[in-house]
């Protein structure tokens, strides 16, 4: 019983030697456009007053190409319309790595089926794509031109800490929007001011 009790205790030693080996763990996989890419809440401005509110999403292409990426901007304004259904366009841009720049000029852009919505996100901590105004009543074809730039810890938050900053001009369909905002952070208060004017304008 003696020796039984010795080749136990034996092999538990053993077993708890392997198991306190360390492995070596790879950094995160990063996207080739990483330093501008995310999700953004921003004001749109026509002649330097606050019209609306844009949630913006830049993500990486299919090839993850460090020169282009896709842009997504779902306007928070419904115009009377279902506020869990937002306009939303999706089209090309080109990047500049080098000073995270990025323009797009005359370019086709598509309704999605689905897009993120910042409002629905803040409001009920879910995650995720929900459908779409052009989803729900049709979708049409558009001509945007984009130009701007992401400063890296470029904002003041509410919560007290930096954010990406995004600032572009952004012409849709003849209208021009001037775009100024924040990378998502995930605190709540950051992105209030957004929410608030979606709630005393918007809806």
């Amino acid at each position: 019983m003696k020796k039984l009790l010795t080749i136990s205790a034996f092999v538990a030693a053993l077993v708890g030697l392997y198991s306190c080996e360390t492995y070596k763990v790879g950094e995160p996989d990063m996207s080739a456009v990483a330093a501008i890419d995310g999700k953004y809440v921003a004001f749109g401005a026509v002649g330097g007053e606050n019209v609306t509110v844009f949630g913006v999403q830049i993500t990486n292409t299919t090839d993850d190409e460090a020169d282009r990426a896709w842009m997504t901007i779902s306007d928070m304004d419904t115009h009377g319309y279902n506020w869990q259904r937002l306009f939303s366009v999706r089209f090309e841009i080109k990047v500049a790595p080098t000073n995270n720049t990025f323009s797009a000029s005359g370019v086709n852009a598509e309704e999605p089926r689905t897009a993120w919505n910042p409002y629905i996100e803040g409001l009920y901590g879910s995650y995720g794509s929900y459908y779409t105004a052009g989803y729900q009543w049709g979708a049409e074809a558009h001509t945007v031109t984009v130009n701007g730039r992401v400063i890296p810890d470029g904002a003041n938050t509410a919560s007290g800490y930096k954010a990406d900053k995004i600032e572009f001009t952004y012409t849709i369909d003849d209208v021009t929007y001037t775009v100024d905002g924040i990378k998502k952070t995930g605190w709540a208060e950051d992105t209030q001011e957004y929410m608030d004017f979606c709630d005393e304008n918007l809806w």
